[in-house]
């Protein structure tokens, strides 16, 4: 086993220095590696949504307030999974590949070890786990509570999603431009900013082989799409707060939870900054992943 770099991770303020190491076969009595570096993100207020009718489940646009929070600079990777969960429920094998076929229980656990990993409090409380016979992935958490107001990790609000996607930006995408792409340029732009379906060959890549986008986050768009805290709902952005939304009470959408980002084998409509998805919470996807956020 070789060391294969050194990361830093800011949390609430304290640096955690660890060697992430670079593993072949997962074993959960290796060192312990590193989880994604943590970038803050500077609260600030923004338009949340699109006046494009390709995107007619992110209307209307309305201005939005999220506070400072820390994020990770990419997805969460397979190798950073099994040391918190010791299981492996993905199909394509590989340490920096993002973890995927989580469910958002999945997510939400993960979410709940790392914080207890670095004595924290955790955000997510259950009264008990469904975990499947194979011990591979969790189908429901009963009783569950979110308190956000805990210094631990969670799943970021589709609010602060979007608002670190754009970072600042105003276009479809964080590189520039807008939908659909208009020319060959407009493409090679993708090409170079995302892991989608023109450049993937069917396959999930390695976390951050793509540009950051301007607040140095990975993956943002494409790679895969990745599970955020909040309920889905068609008509939340009607009356959703200005202020820190957290999500509807509940999904007016079959019980969904949303979905942001796109995935490597997405077209450029689903990697689009405003674009939203959903999916059940206890549906593990094979192109589904996450990051963390902490408040700051």
């Amino acid at each position: 086993m070789s060391v294969r770099n050194l990361f830093v991770l800011l949390t609430g303020g304290m640096a955690i220095s660890a060697l992430l190491l670079s593993c072949g076969e997962k074993n959960p009595t290796e060192p312990d590696p590193t989880p994604p570096v943590m970038k803050l993100i500077a609260g600030g207020t923004f338009n949340m949504g699109s006046a494009n009718t390709d995107f007619y489940r992110a209307q209307p646009v309305h201005s939005v307030t999220v506070d400072s929070f820390y994020m990770d600079s990419t997805e969460v990777t397979q190798e950073d999974f099994w040391a918190r969960m010791q299981r492996d429920p993905w199909s394509f094998a590989g340490s920096l590949l993002p973890a995927g076929y989580v469910s958002w229980f999945d997510a939400v656990l993960y979410c709940n070890a790392r914080s207890k990993h670095y004595k924290l409090d955790t955000v997510y409380s259950y009264d008990s786990a469904g975990i499947d016979a194979g011990n591979r992935t969790c189908d429901t958490l009963t009783d569950m509570v979110i308190d956000a107001s805990k210094n631990g990790y969670r799943l970021p609000t589709e609010a602060e999603w979007e608002y670190a996607c754009r970072a600042g930006g105003t276009s479809d995408y964080y590189w520039g431009g807008s939908y659909p792409p208009s020319s060959g340029s407009d493409t090679t732009a993708i090409d170079f900013n995302a892991v989608w379906n023109n450049n993937s060959l069917g396959s999930v890549q390695n976390v951050a082989t793509k540009f950051a986008n301007a607040w140095g986050l990975y993956d943002m768009s494409g790679n895969v799409q990745e599970w955020c805290n909040d309920w889905y709902g068609d008509t939340y952005y009607s009356s959703s707060p200005s202020t820190n939304p957290a999500g509807p009470d509940t999904s007016n959408y079959y019980g969904t939870r949303v979905l942001r980002g796109g995935s490597y084998d997405n077209s450029s409509l689903e990697l689009a900054s405003p674009a939203r998805n959903m999916n059940g919470p206890g549906i593990n996807n094979y192109n589904t992943g996450f990051r963390c956020v902490r408040r700051q």
